[in-house]
């Protein structure tokens, strides 16, 4: 009987992942990741990869703040295999990001009897716009997201099991996700918490769970000293600590003023991490809150009104409708619109709704995990369950990698909240006996369809972000090639820019400051410019409304230009 259950479930584990894995690379070959130019900051994680793999030297440049050593190395493998182009570290990322479906579709499985309910979790992050967007990027959200998720699967299987290898192996992992970012300190963090409340804090096993923190921590240490002492740490390693430190040590001395930053970071966190998980909160939501007794029900629904109501009207009554924050979810679509002119805006009733369903889904989420945790902690340990320490492990890291970027000083970015995303799903299969109640078909229904909404948007937004940076990148190709124009005299956005100033400048170490050619020669916009007359209109293809439809190649109209007519 148990070797029949066991092939059983080995068959249907094997089924999802091959449908998980088709459904990756469909996408992938719809949005078609090709063009050798970056996005967003990977042009200053990117190049350190190819010259690493071009001349074997690690060089970084300075527009960094983390240690990113694990990412350049995968990076570089992908380029030593392929050839240096942005295109092949974009698959790198791709490859990172299959890797974090499959293992949120693992770690759904151990809680859930329900092999469709682990594949609607690990569909709901790839349906995420954010996951989605940057997992055809070199950023490293997706290098940092699937070695964490791998590492708390191996943690949580060697913990369960006693087995060391597993443990070994997820600390090996979170070791990897550290030395990307330092927030992977939050890995052995938690699990050191989780150990001793596993091991009801006897004091022999305090050394075993230090340890692995210790080590981890010491590596990405010595990793900065010698880095420091070698080629120079880049300029900005340092800033997000120290703005941090400096948040802190305001709050110390009373100044209660910086409370502002992580008040708004909740909100943040509330609305997108809601947002981000409403289609397998949809389909969980009924089961969880219908296994509650009448009362218990009608006051977890209330409390849902408490916290929607009030953060919605704020938002709409401030006037922060959705998108709170920048940098990757856009109006209307994803990344950062860096070049300058005007951009297409949806109707103000889109992003009401959207603010309406992200203030309801968070305060749904909040009430659902919170009515979770009571369960599992009233009804005791739980044979095949969710248990206290893997409470304290899943909680304890969502808050740890999200606590450090809401308490500095400076932008709380929408891309801070996809680590979270993953966790907060696997919390909710945490009822005690797995399945507390099937759910209802209604809900199935309903979820699939929001599932299948956020997958279009985020197919949609993806393809045409780089849909209109491969405009603007031939816009520049344009001008420097057939227009003989001095790339110096070309302002063609944050990235370009400065893509090509530490291109040239990396392996002197001299890629200190950014390059802003605002009262450049040429520029390349979305639309018409004061003082520019217009060469060239460079048209997109875009899938969504609402979306950027051309980039305008300009020209200084106050300068004497003899190699291309201005368009009339």
């Amino acid at each position: 009987m148990g070797s029949s259950v066991n092939g059983h479930l080995g068959t249907s584990t094997g089924r999802a992942i091959t449908i998980l894995t088709f459904i990756w690379v469909l996408a992938v070959l719809l949005i078609k990741p090709e063009g050798d130019f970056p996005l967003n900051d990977d042009w200053a994680y990117g190049l350190p990869a190819m010259l690493l793999a071009q001349e074997g030297t690690l060089q970084y440049t300075d527009w960094q703040s983390m240690p990113l050593l694990t990412q350049v190395v995968w990076g570089a493998m992908f380029c030593l295999a392929f050839g240096s182009s942005f295109t092949v570290l974009r698959v790198s990322t791709l490859v990172a990001g299959w890797a974090s479906i499959i293992a949120t579709y693992a770690l759904a499985r151990r809680f859930t009897l329900s092999n469709t309910v682990a594949m609607f979790a690990a569909l709901t992050l790839a349906a995420n716009p954010i996951f989605l967007g940057m997992s055809h990027t070199f950023m490293t959200d997706v290098h940092f997201l699937a070695p964490s998720l791998l590492s708390v699967l191996s943690l949580v299987r060697g913990l369960e099991r006693n087995r060391q290898r597993y443990i070994v192996l997820g600390m090996v992992l979170a070791c990897w996700a550290t030395l990307t970012r330092q927030l992977g300190l939050a890995i052995p963090i938690s699990f050191a918490i989780a150990w001793l409340v596993k091991s009801g804090f006897r004091r022999q096993w305090w050394w075993e769970a230090a340890l692995p923190l210790v080590l981890i921590a010491g590596t990405l240490i010595g990793y900065t000293r010698i880095i420091e002492a070698t080629i120079g740490l880049p300029a900005a390693y340092h800033v997000k600590a120290q703005s941090m430190l400096q948040a802190l040590n305001d709050l110390l001395h009373l100044r209660f003023g910086m409370l502002r930053y992580p008040g708004h970071a909740t909100l943040i966190v509330l609305m997108y991490l809601g947002l981000f998980a409403a289609p397998f909160l949809l389909l969980r939501a009924p089961a969880l809150f219908g296994s509650m007794k009448t009362r218990s029900r009608r006051v977890a629904w209330i409390c849902v009104g408490s916290l929607a109501l009030p953060t919605a009207l704020t938002c709409i009554a401030l006037r922060r409708l959705m998108p709170l924050t920048g940098n990757i979810l856009a109006d209307f679509g994803m990344g950062w619109r860096s070049l300058p002119g005007a951009t297409p805006h949806a109707p103000y009733v889109v992003w009401l709704l959207v603010t309406l369903l992200a203030a309801c889904a968070g305060a749904t989420l909040m009430v659902a995990l919170v009515a979770s945790l009571w369960k599992i902690v009233a009804c005791g340990r739980q044979e095949g369950g969710m248990q206290a320490w893997h409470l304290v492990f899943l909680w304890s890291l969502s808050i740890l990698v999200v606590a450090p970027p809401s308490c500095m000083y400076g932008p709380f970015f929408d891309r801070y909240v996809l680590f979270p995303v993953p966790l907060a799903m696997i919390l909710l299969l945490g009822a005690p006996h797995g399945e507390t109640r099937r759910q209802p078909r209604w809900a199935i229904v309903v979820a699939a369809a929001l599932l299948l909404l956020c997958f279009c948007f985020s197919l949609g937004a993806t393809h045409d972000y780089l849909d209109w940076n491969r405009a603007r990148w031939r816009a520049c190709t344009y001008l420097t090639e057939e227009l003989r124009a001095d790339p110096e005299s070309v302002d063609g956005g944050f990235e370009y820019n400065n893509y090509y100033h530490d291109a040239a400048n990396i392996r002197q170490g001299d890629t200190g400051e950014l390059i802003n050619r605002e009262n450049a020669d040429y520029r390349i916009s979305f639309t018409p410019l004061e003082d520019y007359e217009i060469i060239k209109r460079l048209d997109c293809d875009p899938w969504l409304p609402w979306s950027i439809r051309q980039v305008c190649i300009l020209r200084n109209a106050g300068d004497q230009h003899p190699e291309g007519p201005a368009e009339r």
